[in-house]
């Protein structure tokens, strides 16, 4: 928050956590988002990535990795035979206070950046790039480091982000 408190977010496996100081001391507090408890049996997420968009909105990445457990190694295969997926999500504080859980809205975007394989021993992160484009608006360029090409994010009049469609041939 601008003028308030040092506030910083950690990741930590797939717990968020909010580190937010005050005259009276570091108050260190979890905060659920919509992959905290995943609705399915396909395991845990990662956190691989976060950024702070602006004082009011963080930027998190996440990746998990499906075991296949009939999945046979190939030693000539380059790419890692489980499946690889990832999740960003953007969080918007609807308060002052960023550790008060019930204060974010969160909007779920998926992977964002479409990828195929992830090599062995390799993981999916994210990497992000702020572009401001008015005063009171944002845009993220969000690319991964096992995809060829970029997304865009963008903060619509409604305050919900969205994925921006680019036309063909606009990939780097």
């Amino acid at each position: 928050v601008e003028s308030g408190p040092a506030v910083v977010a950690v990741g930590d496996g797939i717990t968020l956590r909010i580190l937010q100081s005050s005259e009276a001391g570091m108050q260190i507090r979890p905060l659920d988002h919509p992959l905290t408890q995943p609705d399915d049996n396909d395991g845990p997420w990662t956190i691989t990535h976060l950024t702070w968009i602006h004082a009011h909105s963080l930027g998190v990445g996440l990746s998990r990795i499906i075991i296949d457990p009939d999945a046979e190694d190939d030693p000539d295969e380059e790419d890692d035979p489980h499946t690889h997926e990832a999740s960003f999500l953007i969080g918007a504080l609807r308060g002052d206070d960023p550790s008060d859980g019930s204060a974010w809205m969160w909007s779920e975007l998926g992977d964002v950046v479409p990828f195929f394989g992830v090599p062995k021993g390799g993981r999916h992160a994210f990497h992000t790039a702020l572009l401001p484009y008015q005063s009171n608006k944002q845009m993220v360029l969000v690319g991964a480091n096992v995809a060829s090409e970029i997304a865009l994010l963008h903060r619509n009049d409604q305050e919900e982000w969205d994925v921006l469609e680019l036309m063909e041939g606009s990939q780097p």
